[in-house]
């Protein structure tokens, strides 16, 4: 693995080269706990360009043509990626929702529940609730959800920069991420921020230890000023029952039974889907700009990144995510641009692909979770395996008022509140990462 900082006026970039073999349970277990522990991700996008499309007819007179071997392979193509993901994008009515909370706290078989919400797409939806925090710290929701892991929620319409934020993670600590008068009220102990350590405080509970132990003195008073100080939160959240786990059904969100008194409305992530012609680079032109051959082997390619780590390479690469990064933006802006335009844009990997290729490009927008994102690069590199896709890309949007992006680093909003991250799969398990986060924050 090689790391680059990247520096721009508002923001940095940390740019990571790596592989990862799927043989390799080391380079598979550090990539995919870095994805992991990116706890709250806003939206999700995928950008697939379809191998065999790239040329200038109109997409509209490829699908109506079907003589040429060209056409063909590319029809196919695009079947082959829409089959995969037409139904995770999917668009789904708010009308198809289980019954409201109030009639969930009337039902005390869980497994009536269950097969209530078997209606829902058990990968796309998530719970919105208005609640004190005491009832979601109760022993009976500690035990049954945030003990036991893969429960994810986090705090809305408050900001990291002036208001409280609170989050739950799914390795079962609670953060609480408050301002000066909220800390002093509680009265407990915490840690100063390390960016405003005279403003605000963060708190971080352990829900395994003994200090939230029912018989605790502590979990006592952290109950009693949690319900008289604390005003009602909005939470989003989701329960992975299976996040532990190593299996199949780790990316399905399972049903959860709130406390009464707890404000619930179950939605789904709005879904977007699309098939178009955008100017992308080629995986020839990428690999130029990686200065790796198209035909190297695994071992070449790294042999390669050990050895370039010059300066001359760091620069070549930093214009290279630059003007990737831009060319993913008009794609995601369903911005189509002509060749006549190149000279003002000054985009010289645009410049070097005059010709578009077809795209399927797809969003989630809401609470995406990590186990769904990670079973989408899966399917990624299955596509590039069979030849469906030449390369694959991901972009992941953090929520600009976390109090927590990767790991147990604390998030602070300046500019933009970036803690996004693009990753760029390409054959023979090359991965490219890209985190974005803001100037002050840091990454490790």
């Amino acid at each position: 693995m090689e790391f680059f900082n990247l520096e721009q006026p508002n923001n940095k970039i940390i740019l990571k080269k790596l592989i990862v073999d799927s043989k390799n349970k080391d380079q598979v277990n550090n990539f995919y706990n870095d994805l992991k522990t990116h706890w709250f991700n806003q939206k999700f996008e995928v950008i697939l360009p379809i191998k065999g499309t790239t040329n200038d007819e109109p997409l509209e007179k490829i699908k109506k043509t079907k003589g040429s071997l060209l056409s063909r392979q590319s029809l196919s193509g695009r079947l082959v990626v829409e089959g995969e993901f037409a139904s995770l994008f999917q668009q789904h009515n708010e009308n198809s929702l289980p019954p409201e909370p109030d009639q969930y706290e009337q039902q005390e078989d869980e497994e009536e529940i269950e097969k209530t919400e078997n209606i829902l797409n058990d990968k796309q939806s998530y719970y919105q609730i208005e609640t004190t925090l005491d009832l979601i710290l109760s022993q009976e929701f500690l035990n049954k959800y945030i003990r036991t892991g893969g429960f994810h929620a986090i705090s809305q319409f408050s900001y990291i920069d002036s208001g409280n934020v609170f989050a739950i993670l799914p390795n079962g600590q609670i953060i609480l991420n408050l301002n000066k008068e909220t800390y002093q009220d509680l009265g407990l102990v915490g840690k100063a921020s390390v960016f405003k350590n005279t403003e605000r405080y963060v708190i971080t509970l352990d829900s395994k230890s003994k200090e939230l132990s029912p018989t605790s003195k502590y979990y006592s008073r952290l109950i009693w000023v949690l319900k008289d100080r604390v005003s009602p939160v909005t939470l989003i959240c989701y329960y992975l029952k299976d996040y532990n786990q190593d299996s199949k059904n780790s990316s399905i969100i399972h049903p959860v039974q709130f406390p009464k008194g707890v404000k619930v409305k179950r939605v789904f992530n709005q879904a977007i889907q699309n098939v178009e012609k955008y100017r992308i680079p080629t995986i020839e032109i990428i690999n130029q700009y990686l200065n790796i051959p198209s035909d190297a082997s695994e071992q070449q390619q790294q042999e390669h990144l050990i050895k370039n780590k010059s300066k001359e390479m760091k620069l070549l690469l930093q214009d290279f995510v630059n003007e990737f990064a831009e060319i993913l933006g008009l794609i995601s802006t369903e911005s189509i641009i002509d060749t006549d335009r190149d000279l003002e844009l000054g985009n010289s990997l645009l410049s070097m692909t005059p010709l578009p290729t077809e795209i399927f490009s797809a969003s989630l927008k809401g609470f995406v979770s990590n186990s769904l994102i990670i079973e989408t690069i899966g399917k990624i590199k299955m596509l590039i395996k069979n030849g469906a896709i030449e390369y694959g890309c991901i972009n992941i949007f953090g929520f600009p008022d976390t109090p927590i992006s990767w790991g147990s680093i604390e998030h602070n909003y300046l500019y933009g509140g970036e803690n996004d991250q693009c990753i760029l799969i390409l054959p023979n398990n090359q991965i490219l990462s890209l985190n974005l986060i803001g100037t002050m924050d840091y990454y490790c």
